[in-house]
């Protein structure tokens, strides 16, 4: 059993991890500008962080579309027929188009390791950053 004072070493890591992790900001972790896998169905930031995954019946020149809206290069032509489903699933006129990933990257323990609150916070504060961009 660990002694009280590995517990409040413990303690006081966790409490610093949860007040760094607060103050990480979306693009933090989801650095524009995204660019397309054109080998799969995925968007990357520049590190190499997996940002979104398209449905496989998605052309590439749509995602690539999407993707240039995204990251400030055009001007969305959808507006108003988009909506978020499941909090990260994008639909466009009911047809699912993609979804936003990096769950892993946020919480694993090979990664950010972030306390699931906060992961949710960043990746919610993305998917409204890309709302607003599409609609």
């Amino acid at each position: 059993m660990p002694s009280s004072r590995i517990k409040r070493r413990n303690a006081l890591w966790l409490s610093n991890r949860i007040k760094e992790a607060e103050s990480i900001h979306w693009n933090d972790v989801y650095r524009l500008p995204l660019r397309a896998d054109h080998h799969g169905s995925y968007a990357w930031t520049p590190d190499d962080t997996m940002a979104l995954d398209f449905g496989f019946d998605i052309e590439m020149k749509v995602r690539e579309g999407i993707i240039a809206i995204i990251n400030g290069e055009k001007e969305s032509d959808t507006k108003g027929r988009w909506y978020v489903g499941n909090a990260i699933d994008f639909f466009l006129a009911g047809l699912y188009v993609f979804c936003v990933r990096g769950w892993g990257h946020l919480t694993g323990t090979g990664a950010m390791n972030l306390p699931e609150e906060s992961a949710r916070r960043i990746q919610d504060e993305f998917v409204k950053y890309v709302f607003s961009r599409l609609n």
